[in-house]
């Protein structure tokens, strides 16, 4: 879970200056089975 806050917010073209006070992400991630990628492949999830 993360958020740009205030300082980062200001540098995201696409994201007002105080948009960050409404703003919340939540990333996936493969934390029980880890997943080890070589150069070039990629790892899609999602969350339910």
């Amino acid at each position: 879970v993360w958020n740009p806050w205030e300082e980062k917010s200001k540098s995201m073209v696409d994201f007002g200056d105080n948009e960050y006070k409404q703003m919340l992400c939540v990333d996936g991630a493969a934390i029980e089975k880890p997943i080890t990628l070589k150069p070039g492949e990629e790892w899609i999830d999602r969350l339910e």
